[in-house]
């Protein structure tokens, strides 16, 4: 669609019907697990069908979404900002899963703006593009480990979908 200055095709082009909003919402942390510790962080969403998964671009490599803090950010802000950066995905940070030997912090996320049963593959936001070639819904375990961005993460992330699925 061409954008011009009609009131509400113009409100169209800058927020497109796509299941969020244009600007990230604040940080949603389920209140039950608050965590003080300031770390590179991610988030474990998952649905009865799978992990939402992210492709990353310089390594061609499947991996949850996540990666580096920023400055006064805490553990759970950084997972739920860098999922939202890399998925357009909006979710309610909760229970630490597990605070790697290189301080990443893995966090079971929800969904908030997405009915991830229902879909398999989520469109590329222009922020996402900079850094992910995909975002689908995907059981782990279908995924061999040399596909992963970090092998070492995939037995984990199958073993805490199977529990959390269950």
């Amino acid at each position: 669609m061409k954008c011009n200055s009609i009131f509400f095709f113009g409100i169209l082009c800058l927020f497109p019907f796509q299941g969020k909003s244009a600007e990230m919402p604040d940080c949603d942390i389920d209140p039950a697990y608050l965590v003080s510790t300031r770390s590179n962080a991610g988030c474990l969403v998952h649905t009865e069908k799978g992990v939402l998964l992210i492709l990353d671009i310089a390594s061609r490599g499947w991996s949850v979404p996540g990666g580096t803090k920023e400055m006064g950010e805490s553990a759970q802000c950084t997972a739920h900002r860098e999922t939202w950066e890399e998925t357009g995905v909006s979710v309610r940070v909760g229970k630490l899963l597990k605070h790697y030997s290189h301080g990443f912090m893995l966090f079971e996320c929800l969904a908030l703006n997405y009915d991830l049963e229902t879909i398999s593959e989520l469109p590329l936001t222009s922020k996402a593009k900079l850094e992910v070639t995909k975002i689908e819904i995907k059981d782990p375990s279908s995924i061999p480990k040399e596909k992963w961005r970090f092998p070492k993460q995939r037995k984990e992330i199958v073993r805490f979908y199977k529990e959390l699925k269950s």
